[in-house]
């Protein structure tokens, strides 16, 4: 039996309203507080893994130090590539290109950026590498994205009926999986 705890960064420095998704940003003032906090939630670690961004880099550090564990880092858990909406305001992207989002979540791809379908994929083939670990209590810290993409995985629950689901900064969700 595997204990999966799921993670979501802290709030990251960044005015509300600004798409961002692999673009590398930092964390807020609030990061010491938003991490003690979220590192409350958890009871046991033996591993952590996080996606490459620092956002999630520097928050899976503090956790392998407090539970004297191995981080690894995997690339596959960084969040969606938005591609030429990285960096803009949701307010400034064109409305034909969100409509056309929203009509196909899972298929639709930003200009220069990659489809949900796409994130999912990426982030499945981790997933199926970290049910492989020996380790028991797992720890993984990455983003919204991936985070809907692994519970939609291991619930057989389609991604587009998790994108309503609001997972915060700091956010955390455990998954127990095999045994009783």
């Amino acid at each position: 039996m595997q204990f999966l705890t799921l993670v979501r960064h802290t709030s990251v420095n960044l005015p509300t309203g600004i798409c961002y998704g692999i673009t590398d940003v930092g964390l807020s003032g609030a990061f010491e507080m938003e991490a003690r906090q979220t590192m409350a939630w958890l009871n046991r670690v033996d591993i952590v893994i996080s996606s490459p961004a620092m956002r999630c880099a520097t928050l899976a550090q503090r956790l392998a130090i407090k539970y004297s564990c191995q981080h690894k880092v995997m690339p596959g858990l960084r969040e969606m590539d938005f591609g030429q909406w990285e960096g803009s305001r949701w307010d400034d992207i064109p409305r034909t290109s969100l409509d056309a989002w929203s009509r196909d979540m899972l298929n639709f791809e930003p200009p220069g950026g990659e489809s949900a379908l796409a994130l999912v994929e990426r982030v499945e083939n981790c997933l199926h590498d970290i049910l492989e670990m020996p380790e028991q209590h797992i720890a993984v810290v990455t983003h919204g994205g991936p985070i809907r993409a692994i519970l939609s995985i291991l619930a057989e629950v389609s991604l587009q009926q998790l994108m309503a689901w609001q997972i915060d900064p700091g956010a955390v969700v455990q998954v127990k999986i095999g045994g009783a």
